[in-house]
């Protein structure tokens, strides 16, 4: 089996690879460097828990930036997570740290870009805020989801082609399935799916993960739910519990809830819960909590 360091290492090098929005110059460097800069975290994190066993700070830092399809990962930004993590919750197989020193940062609309940004109204935006961050748009009516600092406006369209062109340069080699009906028989426990998901949303793909040697681990999968409207996704990743696949990420307003009976627990950007030996972990961002757990009472 794998090592849980080396299982989460794999992955989220593959997510920063497909979901940054933008590409930096050399993608492996800056991802060995973000990586590295983590690693050596670890100690001084693990006192302030006071844990003595090794655990993987690649999932908490790499997840939680992963799931914003317009970050990418940063040293200056790791050394954020690590500094401002102040709680944990912790399941059999998952600790969810939170962040409570959380706080939006206005920005400026870079030299290049002003006046190019406008609100729903057609007003021309000069600084982004907490308000009018989710409602963007360009001269076009296209959404805008992020301003780079070169003044690039960063739409879908912009994201598609980033995408597109790093999954030519960057290409994943693990097994996607797009049958639904096609997904056991690659893990060692049964791949669950909601019955119940929000209007719009459908399965899309599952990804199951290869090692260095091209071997499919049996051990975790992620199953993609899509809204093709809105282009929103749905993720939930599903691992085998045991110790050595034990890992963390990180949510805010953290709290422990209930899952058909048995303990979960659910921040602003998803909810975390295990059944019948496997450990869930499903992002549903501004869905809300009260759909995060109908969702997840679904998966039987």
């Amino acid at each position: 089996m794998k090592s849980k360091d080396a299982l989460f290492d794999m992955k989220m090098k593959e997510k920063f690879k497909k979901e940054s929005s933008k590409m930096p110059q050399n993608i492996e460097e800056e991802f060995e460097n973000t990586l590295t800069f983590i690693k050596n975290q670890e100690d001084e994190t693990m006192k302030v828990f006071g844990k003595k066993k090794r655990s993987s700070m690649v999932a908490v830092a790499i997840v939680c930036v992963l799931c914003v399809s317009t970050m990418i990962i940063q040293t200056t930004f790791a050394q954020e997570v690590v500094n401002k993590i102040v709680r944990s919750l912790s399941l059999n197989n998952i600790t969810i740290l939170e962040n409570k020193d959380f706080k939006w940062e206005d920005k400026e609309i870079p030299e290049a870009a002003k006046g190019k940004v406008f609100d729903k109204d057609g007003h021309v935006i000069e600084k982004i805020t907490s308000e009018n961050k989710d409602e963007m748009y360009n001269a076009n009516g296209e959404k805008v989801f992020d301003v780079d600092t070169d003044g690039t406006l960063i739409t879908e369209a912009v994201q598609k082609e980033n995408a597109e062109r790093n999954a030519k340069e960057n290409p994943i080699d693990n097994l996607i399935i797009k049958d639904p009906k096609k997904l056991n028989g690659y893990t060692c426990f049964d791949v669950k799916l909601p019955s119940y998901l929000p209007e719009g949303f459908e399965f899309d793909y599952a990804e199951f993960y290869k090692d260095d040697n091209g071997e499919i681990l049996n051990d975790a999968c992620g199953v993609y739910f899509i809204n093709h409207k809105t282009e929103e996704t749905i993720p939930i990743f599903q691992t085998y519990i045991c110790e050595e696949l034990a890992g963390e990420t990180a949510f805010n307003n953290i709290k422990k809830v209930k899952v058909n009976g048995k303990d979960a627990i659910i921040g602003d950007e998803g909810i975390v819960w295990e059944a019948n030996g496997v450990s869930y972990l499903m992002y549903t961002y501004d869905f809300g909590k009260e759909l995060s757990i109908k969702i997840a009472e679904s998966i039987r």
